[in-house]
């Protein structure tokens, strides 16, 4: 009865649906919401909502948009060191599909940092990440982009990288990355770490890939598997799939980042250390010193589902 239901900027032109909430370490939660009420570009004509990140405390009041993306974030969870990692389609005037990638930010929604995967197109799509216990790294899942969260496991070691395959550890090396490596005959999901050698995951003997239909009512069940090779079944029902294997045991509390966002303004500052640093192929043409404004860019979010196409390229939106 709280939850005012408040659209963005007024508006109501998507029903206003959360999912994938998580608890933070100071209290509260953080979830995913289509109350930014946009749209995927590429869905003109069909009900095809965006959703963007949101926290609200832990009784479900003072909800607050901490996420200003255009396009769809999920699957947000905790890092060790405080901060929250998701899940990005990042749509930005590039390819459309492969570049679906891990980020970072506090609990605010400051401090948004590129985690894993933007200039990586194999995996195509990463989902599911969690923070492995002990350990700086992140087990997460492999997806294509045309199906549904599944496909094959992987651990991604940020030391090693933001990009390319160096970064990646396969945990099942036997399916492909789905999609830029071609569709698996069988595909797991939901990796829940116990330590960097072992996991819990959902585990379906079924094909994945564009166009196919959603695997059999009970094709999921739940494995423990290894970086070794093992793969054992802990429990699998007749009649339904299981997901999303959770331990129920104590956990360390991350560290508890306290907000640093002003809510007295709606003013904020924009920085740039150096224009320069830029990719070498760019940078290549542009003498230092040589830059002397810089335009600053506003992606207006897609409000409905149908729009006139605003540019040569299809899926493009204003700005």
């Amino acid at each position: 009865p709280d939850d005012p239901m408040t659209g963005s900027d007024g508006r109501q032109t998507a029903l206003i649906e959360d999912f994938d909430p998580c608890y933070l370490p100071g209290g509260g939660f953080v979830f995913v919401s289509t109350r930014c009420q946009a749209y995927g570009r590429c869905h003109a004509g069909r009900y095809a909502p965006s959703y963007v990140l949101y926290r609200a405390d832990r009784d479900g009041k003072s909800i607050e948009r901490i996420s200003f993306g255009e396009v769809n974030e999920w699957e947000p969870s905790v890092l060790p060191d405080g901060r929250i990692v998701f899940c990005r389609w990042d749509y930005i005037n590039r390819d459309n599909q492969p570049f679906e990638g891990l980020w970072a930010c506090r609990p605010d929604g400051t401090n948004v940092v590129h985690f894993y995967g933007n200039y990586t197109r194999d995996p195509c799509m990463i989902s599911e990440p969690r923070a492995i216990p002990g350990s700086h790294k992140v087990v997460a899942t492999a997806c294509g982009h045309h199906c549904y969260t599944a496909g094959s496991i992987i651990v991604i070691d940020p030391d090693n990288g933001q990009d390319g395959q160096s970064p990646i550890e396969r945990v099942t090396p036997e399916v492909p990355l789905p999609e830029m490596e071609g569709w698996p005959q069988e595909n797991y999901a939901t990796p829940w770490p116990l330590s960097e050698q072992l996991f819990l995951v959902a585990y379906a003997p079924d094909p994945l890939g564009w166009g196919r239909p959603a695997p059999r009512p009970n094709g999921y069940g739940i494995y423990l598997i290894d970086t070794l090779g093992g793969r054992e079944l802990i429990y699998r029902d007749p009649q339904n799939s299981s997901f999303s294997p959770i331990p129920l045991r104590p956990r360390p509390v991350p560290p508890v980042l306290a907000s640093t966002v002003r809510h007295d303004t709606d003013e904020g500052v924009f920085t740039v250390l150096d224009v320069y640093q830029t990719r070498p192929d760019i940078a290549a043409g542009i003498r230092r010193g040589s830059v002397r404004e810089l335009r600053v860019i506003r992606i207006y979010p897609q409000p409905t589902p149908g729009r006139p196409f605003s540019s040569a390229v299809a899926n493009e939106v204003v700005k």
